[in-house]
């Protein structure tokens, strides 16, 4: 629907990335890297090691060191390997 197609628009050019999968987690001195699968393709992005992905209810939101968004919208409907990834992070 033509609706659909607005909201995709949007959610394309608001710059906040939709995290569909997470491949790896790297846990570097002082940083963490970020191998994942998003609504616009596979991307990496960086975030210090003190810096903590905001929950709001099934939500998680990780902002990088360049101030990009990233975002899972509903945690409970990722697959198995990403969840394992995740949990040190929001528990």
């Amino acid at each position: 629907s033509s609706r659909i197609a607005i909201e995709s628009y949007f959610q394309f050019i608001d710059g906040a990335f939709e995290i569909l999968k997470m491949d790896e987690i790297i846990e570097e001195t002082e940083i963490r890297i970020f191998k994942v699968l998003t609504n616009k393709g596979p991307r990496q992005f960086l975030t210090k090691s003190d810096d903590w992905p905001r929950k709001n209810g099934q939500k998680i939101v990780f902002e990088d060191t360049y101030s990009d968004e990233y975002f899972i919208r509903d945690f409970t409907r990722l697959d198995s390997h990403s969840k394992k990834l995740l949990w040190p992070l929001i528990d």
